[in-house]
Parts: C-alpha cells; structure tokens; sequence
C-alpha cells in the first residue's frame, strides 16, 4: 500500500507533536506530598540525615545503615524507636523559602509528627502501610525569603520517629541551629558589653576576641545564662576589638556567630554634655543661622529627649533639619521659645560615641541685641539605662544681632510709624512693583513686601531711642 507524500508529513508532524508533548509534560513535572523522590529536583538541594547541622535532641537515637539500593537516601538515616512519651526532637535552621522532608511511609512510624517552622506547628503522618523509601512527607514552598527556625516533635507514644533527609532551595543554606544569633556590642569606658539570643539547649557559651577581624586572642567561656549582657572587661580605650561567640550543646561547639565590632572609649564621671553651638558670633536682623545640637563625651547612645530654650526677642525659630541616622519622633510645638525633642538612632552604626552633631536647629535675627539658645534639661539613654543630664551638662551659646546693610524704608534714618505705614501700602506686592527709588520697602530682600518685613520694621521701631512713643 503506497503512502502519499503529505500523509507522510502529516504522520512524522504527529509524531513530533506527541514527542514534544511528552518532553513537555516531563519537564514541567514536580513532586508532591506523597510521592517518592529519590533525588532533589531542579532548583533544591538535599541534605542527608547525617549532615552536622541537622541536630538530634534527646536519648536513643540510631543511625539506619544500610547496603540496600533505592532504600534510605544516601544509605543512611535517623530514628528513634518509642514505647511512651518522649522529649525528643529534631532541629534544622536554613536560609531559602522552601523546605521538604524526606523520610519513610511505613506502617512501623509513628502517626504523628509536629513540624513547628518559625513557631507556627503543621503535623504530618509518615504512618502510611504503602511501605516506601525516600518520599516526600512534608514540604513548605511560600515561607518568606530569610533564616527559618525548624523543630520536629511527635506526640506518639510507639512507632519510630526517624528522617531520612531534607530539601531546601538551591541557593538556600543549611545553618547550625545552634549558632548564637543577633551578637551585639556596646562600647564603654575599657569595656565592652556583649549580648545575644539565648540558646536554650546550651550549656555554655564562649567568647572569643581580638584586635584584628578574623583573629582572635583572647577566650572566655561563660555560663548558659549569660547571653544577656556580659561585659568584657580590661580592654584598651581607643582600639577596636571584634567578637564573635559560640554555643556549647552536649559538649559540642557550635559554628561561630557573625561578628561584630566596638571601640572602648573613655568617659569622665559626670562629664557627658548635650551641646549647643553657633559658628556666627554676629548676624544681622533678617539672617539666618544654625545652633547645632550635640552630645559629647559619651558612648553608645542612642536615644535623646531635651528641652530647648531661645530668645524669643531677639531670634525667630523657622524648625529643624535631621542629621543623616537621627529622626525626631515627637511633635515639635514652640511654647513662649520652649520647645522640646525627643530623637533616636536609626540603627547600630549610628550609636553617640565620643562628640556626635545629631540634629540642627534653624533659627532668623528679628531685633537688635543679644540673645541665648541653652539647653534646658536633656536625658540619654544607651541599650541598657537612661539617666539624666544636669547643670553645666546643658549647654547654651549667645549671638549678637546687629542691624542688617538696609536704609529704613523711607531712609530718614531712623524706624518710625513712617516706615511701617509705607510698608502696610505696598503690603502683597513684589519688591519690583514699589517705588524703589525713594522707599526701601523690601526690609528682609526676598522679593516681597509681606509680615515679615512689616515685623521687622516694628523691631526696629521698638529699638529707637530717638522714636518718641517709646520714651511714653
């Protein structure tokens, strides 16, 4: 029987679009709870039982070894077998957004397990009698990208609680549970003070430190209810140490932390200071000028709640500008030229030690004379206490406003009613639209005739001796 050409292409086309759909079909395949996986798929990692950061809590616990092929993945495995209630538990902690186990089904496991991730609890049953090797009992694929705490328990009292291994992202990694967490360190006067998360299996936790990142000469182990705060102390002010810190679970040590950094420095009993500074000894009505607010003379502070107080004769508060790592987080309301702020750091490296500009205070010259910015009262706090700053702590600074390059408006000489009037006719027009031959009526030079240069003009005023009302 003769084929016809186009019934050939047509038979070869089929054909190719059957084999691309089953090329397609296997591709886009993925395991699912239940199904056996005798290896990772694309994009996971496995991590045999064995692994040493995979940590096996409690007693009797045995290692399944065998020489059997297609059984326990790797050929080994972990279980313990029960005959009443036990504490014993599995630990993991991995970077990555996916998590699967592997493990048995089996009619001999147990028919509970508790899996708690980041302290949330799902269960499981591996207690299934279709007697399989290496499936997947449980997996978690949307946890949010970032460090994730796992811990396996059962409430079964027979059976054997066992894993075979786990799966986690392809460009996850598999973490120590027990490796001290969140290391922190506040400097202080030849000391530095060390905390950390608690390790609640620990028995102890060592500290090593030097001056150099990476190597450390010196080592202190400590108790298991340090974690909190532990100062080391006899370190040399003005250098920098780095420390890192490890767990001792079951006489095991764990992987070190990350590590950190501080710089000792001195500080004077009672000499710690909030500053006030500004740079002009002189400026003149309508300028304006910065006092910068600063602390001094102290170590790891990060947080502030001040008062300030100013010449309100003499100075115009126009608000404040933040210092990059600083944020003032109440509302600032000017009461009679008091107004108080209360500021935090913005993360660890913006910590006060030593002398440190942390907010800056605009103010504008009004009147003729000199005038004060001080401190009224100041609190500081570092990680641990908060105390007050009193006295001489709480700094002030003086400026002297002199009368500014202008002619009075209609340059008589002298401030009178005169100018003011001048000024309420022009009042809501621009500078260009005045007659500015014979009347200077924009006083402050922005361009407009508006309340402040009408303020102005009556500060003057009020500053003539030769203005006949103020001698009434």
């Amino acid at each position: 029987m003769k084929v016809s050409f186009m019934k050939k292409v047509s038979m070869l086309l089929g054909i190719f679009m059957f084999a691309a759909s089953f090329v397609l079909i296997s591709n886009t395949y993925a395991a699912s709870v239940g199904d056996q996986l005798t290896s990772a798929e694309p994009g996971w990692t496995r991590y045999d039982d064995m692994n040493p950061f995979i940590k096996y809590e409690g007693s009797s616990w045995e290692d399944i070894k065998t020489a059997e092929a297609n059984t326990v993945y790797a050929r080994t495995g972990h279980f313990t077998q029960l005959s009443g209630p036990t504490s014993n538990a599995i630990k993991i902690k991995f970077s990555g957004t996916k998590l699967r186990i592997i493990d048995l089904h089996w009619d001999n496991r147990v028919n509970n397990v508790n899996i708690e991730i980041d302290g949330i609890t799902s269960t499981y049953n591996p207690s299934i009698g279709k007697n399989q090797y290496q499936v997947v009992v449980f997996e978690a694929l949307d946890l949010p990208p970032g460090v994730h705490e796992v811990k396996l328990t059962t409430n079964s009292i027979s059976g054997n609680f066992s894993l075979d291994a786990i799966d986690i992202d392809a460009d996850g990694e598999l973490l120590d549970p027990y490796t001290p967490d969140h290391l922190g360190a506040t400097p202080g006067d030849g000391q530095v003070t060390l905390n950390w998360d608690e390790i609640q299996e620990a028995d102890s936790y060592t500290i090593r430190y030097g001056t150099e990142s990476g190597k450390y000469t010196d080592t202190v182990t400590v108790t298991k209810d340090t974690y909190g705060n532990y100062v080391v102390p006899g370190l040399t002010n003005e250098t920098t140490y780095y420390f890192v810190v490890t767990a001792t679970v079951n006489g095991k040590e764990s992987v070190r932390s990350v590590e950190v950094s501080a710089t000792p420095q001195a500080t004077l009993e009672g000499a710690a200071a909030l500053n006030v500074t500004i740079a002009e000894d002189t400026v003149k009505v309508g300028d304006e000028f910065i006092a910068a607010i600063s602390l001094n003379r102290v170590s790891g502070i990060y947080a502030e709640d001040f008062k300030i107080k100013y010449d309100t004769e003499r100075f115009e508060y126009v608000g404040f500008d933040e210092v990059e790592g600083f944020k003032v987080y109440n509302t600032t309301t000017d009461e009679n030229g008091n107004i108080r702020f209360i500021v935090a750091s913005q993360g660890e490296q913006y910590g006060i030690t030593g002398e440190k500009i942390f907010l800056n205070l605009n103010f504008r010259a009004k009147a003729v004379g000199m005038g004060d910015v001080s401190a009224l009262y100041c609190r500081v706090a570092n990680t641990t206490t908060e105390w007050n700053l009193e006295g001489d702590a709480c700094g002030s600074d003086t400026v002297t406003v002199e009368l500014a390059d202008v002619l009075d408006v209609n340059h008589s000489g002298e401030y009178t009613l005169v100018d003011l009037a001048i000024d309420g006719y022009y009042f809501g027009r621009a500078a260009a639209d005045t007659d500015t031959i014979n009347h200077s009526a924009d006083q402050i030079l922005d361009g407009n005739i508006n309340d402040d240069d009408l303020v102005y003009i009556v500060n003057q005023m009020l500053g003539n001796t030769n203005y006949t009302p103020n001698f009434l």
